[in-house]
């Protein structure tokens, strides 16, 4: 699912998604607002995405955004968004266990280049 574009605009209005809809995981046992509003079920997505989903099912909606898209996007997306593959079909603690590792992945290596940048910058070094 290409839940942001590099691209997007401030005019193209961003919104927080749950990956997992509020509504669905009410519905199905998580009616806990520590539940359903962890940090690990939301993403930014652009507002027509948001609107396009809704409340419908990950595993209704999932499929049908990432095959939107070529092998290669799929798993450049994934990678930007610290989705595990197939998130769709997890339970949903199983997926926010995952997700969270995959979270600190991005921001473990996020901080590794900020590092390496800092460190090239004061010796001088081109970035």
């Amino acid at each position: 699912m290409k839940t942001l574009s590099p691209s997007a605009s401030l005019a193209n209005k961003v919104e927080v998604h749950h990956l997992y809809p509020k509504n669905w995981l009410k519905t199905n046992g998580y009616a806990e607002r520590r539940d359903y509003n962890q940090i690990a079920n939301q993403t930014l997505v652009e507002w027509s995405v948001n609107a396009a989903i809704s409340d419908r099912a990950p595993q209704e909606y999932g499929p049908e955004f990432t095959n939107r898209m070529s092998e290669s996007d799929q798993r450049q997306d994934m990678d930007d968004h610290a989705m595990p593959a197939r998130w769709w079909e997890m339970p949903y603690m199983e997926f926010l266990a995952a997700r969270r590792v995959l979270m600190a992945n991005v921001i473990r290596r996020s901080f590794d280049r900020l590092k390496f940048e800092s460190h090239e910058f004061h010796r001088g070094g081109e970035l």
